[in-house]
């Protein structure tokens, strides 16, 4: 088992998906909860944060084998939420 934590100073961290290669895809909340934030971390561990341009709740929650990553975002106050679909550049 491995336990994964995003860095930086969180309250929480939830691996939603996992694709052939080991690469995962969550969420993560600070501990001020200000914000949910997406990120994807491949199996060597590094992480890339996902969050589009106005979201202040990001939740990804499916990765498949070429990296691709899909989920919903919200602004901060919820008035509008949004699919998206994030693409790796390795």
């Amino acid at each position: 088992m491995t336990v994964v934590d995003a860095p930086g100073d969180n309250y929480a961290t939830q691996l939603d998906a996992i694709n052939a290669a080991g690469d995962t895809t969550g969420w993560t909340i600070p501990s001020d909860f200000s914000a949910q934030h997406g990120f994807v971390r491949t199996q060597q561990g590094t992480f890339a944060t996902i969050d589009p341009p106005g979201s202040g709740f990001t939740s990804p929650f499916a990765i498949n084998d070429p990296g691709a990553v899909a989920g919903n975002f919200c602004d901060p106050t919820f008035a509008s939420c949004h699919g998206f679909v994030w693409i790796s550049h390795r």
